[in-house]
Order: C-alpha cells, then sequence, then structure tokens
C-alpha cells in the first residue's frame, strides 16, 4: 500500500515519464517533498519506478504497473 508521499512521487511520474535524477532533486524541492528519495525507493521495490541509463545519464522512469497504479488511485 503506498502512502502519500509515493502516491504524489507516482504523480510526478505519470505528468513526466523520463526524468534525470538532478531533475528529480529539483522538483522534489519545489513540490515540498523531503522524502521523495525514500518514495522513489519504496516506488521501485514495488516495480512502480525503473532506473534505466538513457545516454550517459542516470534516470528514473515509470512502469506500466506504475501507469495502472497511478490509474487506480
Amino acid at each position: 500500500m503506498m502512502g502519500e508521499s509515493e502516491q504524489q512521487v507516482l504523480e510526478i511520474f505519470g505528468r513526466h515519464l523520463l526524468i534525470r535524477k538532478d531533475e528529480l532533486r529539483r522538483i522534489f524541492n519545489e513540490n515540498g517533498l523531503n522524502d521523495g528519495v525514500a518514495a522513489v525507493s519504496k516506488l521501485n521495490d514495488l516495480g512502480y519506478l525503473k532506473m534505466v541509463d538513457s545516454v550517459g545519464s542516470i534516470c528514473y522512469t515509470i512502469t506500466q504497473n506504475g501507469m495502472r497504479a497511478l490509474r487506480s488511485v
């Protein structure tokens, strides 16, 4: 079961789909998500997010399971 911070993070990924790690920190600061890194880790463990290497940059992307979970919220 996801908490409020995990839902907020999943909604951010639902809008952006692919986010570089440095952009992710900026987005968390703008939205006041101090525990965003922990939420990303939990969502990654649940299979809702995935870390990918996009042209030499570490990025996170939402998976199909993550999109389904986002629609069911």
